[in-house]
């Protein structure tokens, strides 16, 4: 068996062939041109090769062509890997050399792969989240051009008719007046465009059977369950709520020295698009039974930011028992209460009437 490590780069990747032996057959510099990767690849078959690369943020386009290829592939989790390299190999350095080694000594700490599907809504919803963080970049644009000229806009949202009418009344220099008038011409077009998608996602989430059942949360509309869905993937690759909760970085770290241990902050480690989410909304379910008897319970102990991440995290293990159930939504199903694992946890979700 051939072990080959791929140290993907954004124009070029490192290749490095070894035996089971760990004798190194070839090491090259490849362009990432499809046609190259392919030319390179030819002298080691599908059948008698095991290919290991890092999850980086551009592995998409290389794992779907060496799947269609046929090869035998595995996803290196950066974190662990680095890990075991720097206990095994005495180094902190992942490359294409080290991921050879670990393939043959069947050291890969393997990360989660989500199917096509999945990913293309992972992409949706980045596309639309990107479009609206380009609309705020303009909005604090246009406050930031009405500070410049000593003014505030009376209105609450600047992006209002009325504020737009307000803006452009205001007696502004030739060079002011200039990026006023193209910031409201692009403002247009990209409202269209974040609309759009907001249906795209919209029609996507209804035909997902598991996102739609989502929405019988408080604080989870159409974008928000999507998310949730497409973050977590395959539900079944989670044990227990916790490990899910621990996914979402949403568990408190530990620090352990002696015979003294003690909690911090949450470890943020994982899903940063999931904990958003959650986050975003736990700041709605916490305003409905059952969660605000508990957020308000949390936030006299600890205050309410850390009271607002404990929603979230009941929340996810609510979230977590729902997506566990084997039986699909029925559209004729109850949609007052629903009961979530009352035997192992006791959450209790009501349901948006």
């Amino acid at each position: 068996m051939i072990h080959l490590g791929i140290d993907l780069h954004k124009q070029f990747s490192f290749i490095t062939a070894m035996d089971q032996q760990g004798n190194i057959l070839t090491k090259s510099k490849v362009s990432n041109q499809r046609e190259r990767f392919l030319e390179f690849l030819s002298s080691y078959p599908p059948s008698k090769s095991q290919i290991v690369l890092e999850a980086t943020w551009n592995w998409y386009w290389l794992w779907d062509l060496l799947e269609e290829q046929g090869y035998r592939l595995q996803m290196a989790h950066p974190l662990k890997t680095r890990a075991i390299a720097s206990a095994r190999i005495k180094t902190d350095k992942i490359d294409s050399e080290i991921l050879a080694h670990l393939s043959r000594s069947n050291l890969v700490p393997q990360s989660y792969v989500v199917d096509r599907e999945t990913r293309f809504r992972r992409e949706l919803i980045r596309y639309r989240a990107s479009l609206v963080r380009l609309r705020a970049t303009i909005r604090n644009k246009l406050h930031a051009l009405v500070a410049r000229n000593g003014r505030t806009c009376p209105y609450r949202d600047i992006l209002g008719k009325k504020a737009t009418a307000w803006l452009l009344s205001l007696e502004l220099a030739p060079v002011y007046r200039e990026a006023l008038e193209g910031y409201l011409r692009v403002i247009d077009p990209l409202g269209v465009e974040i609309d759009r998608a907001t249906q795209r996602i919209k029609l996507s989430a209804q035909e997902s059977q598991w996102a739609s059942r989502l929405l019988k949360l408080y604080g989870v509309g159409e974008w928000t369950a999507l998310l949730i869905v497409s973050e977590i993937g395959d539900i079944g690759r989670f044990p227990s709520a916790k490990h899910l909760c621990s996914y979402a970085g949403l568990v408190p770290s530990v620090h352990v020295s002696g015979n003294t241990s003690y909690t911090g902050h949450i470890t943020k480690q994982g899903s940063k698009w999931l904990r958003w989410a959650l986050v975003e909304a736990a700041h709605h379910a916490m305003r409905k039974p059952p969660y605000q008897a508990f957020y308000q319970k949390t936030a006299k102990r600890r205050g309410k930011a850390i009271a607002k991440v404990a929603v979230a995290r009941k929340l996810l293990k609510a979230i977590y028992h729902l997506l566990r159930e084997k039986r699909a939504s029925s559209p004729n199903e109850d949609k007052e209460t629903i009961s979530l694992g009352r035997a192992r946890s006791g959450v209790m979700v009501e349901a948006r009437p």
